[in-house]
């Protein structure tokens, strides 16, 4: 069984393939996993991935024992693709792309939150994706700063601004639309 990550994605993926659904929410949107890093950075990694994958395997689990932080990513990583090893987690992890996103399909009202200092999801990754949804009927992209105290993941710190932000941003594109929502 895969648990896939990701329900910012995964919502706008669905969205470009299935006209029934009217409005998306996307909370801490991930583009493209593999965009993460910097371009010197993504080329370096895939040098790695495609080329020294067990040596790969080992540096990260390696890595695993001394850094608190990227035991938890990575360790999320293998759990969320239900795999043993990180290279294994980077097959699944590479599908999740702009490429299968396909945000250009996208005809629907969207709303996008960003935490300004995600721990996890990198601000340049809200920015590609606002881009990126160049057919959106209407797009709304709200992000959140530390004066917020919902600049987290998710928004955590201050759940109850997104959900009023969500709540209110329906209701605008309800009043707007007539009673039905459409």
């Amino acid at each position: 069984m895969r648990r896939w990550p990701t329900g910012g994605w995964l919502c706008l993926r669905a969205a470009a393939f299935e006209p029934r659904i009217q409005r998306v929410i996307a909370s801490a949107i991930a583009y493209d996993y593999m965009r993460f890093p910097n371009l010197v950075a993504q080329q370096l990694g895939m040098l790695f991935f495609n080329h020294f994958r067990d040596f790969s395997d080992r540096v990260t689990l390696s890595k695993m024992k001394k850094d608190p932080m990227h035991a938890w990513s990575i360790g999320q990583m293998l759990y969320i693709t239900n795999t043993t090893l990180p290279m294994q987690g980077l097959d699944t992890i590479k599908q999740l792309s702009a490429a299968n996103l396909c945000s250009d399909r996208v005809t629907q009202d969207v709303l996008i939150l960003t935490g300004r200092n995600d721990h996890f999801i990198p601000f340049k990754m809200h920015r590609q994706q606002v881009r990126a949804l160049c057919n959106a009927r209407s797009l709304t992209a709200e992000v959140f700063t530390r004066e917020t105290q919902a600049h987290n993941h998710c928004q955590v710190g201050n759940i109850g601004l997104a959900l009023k932000t969500m709540a209110d941003w329906i209701d605008r594109l309800t009043d707007s639309s007539g009673a039905d929502g459409k």
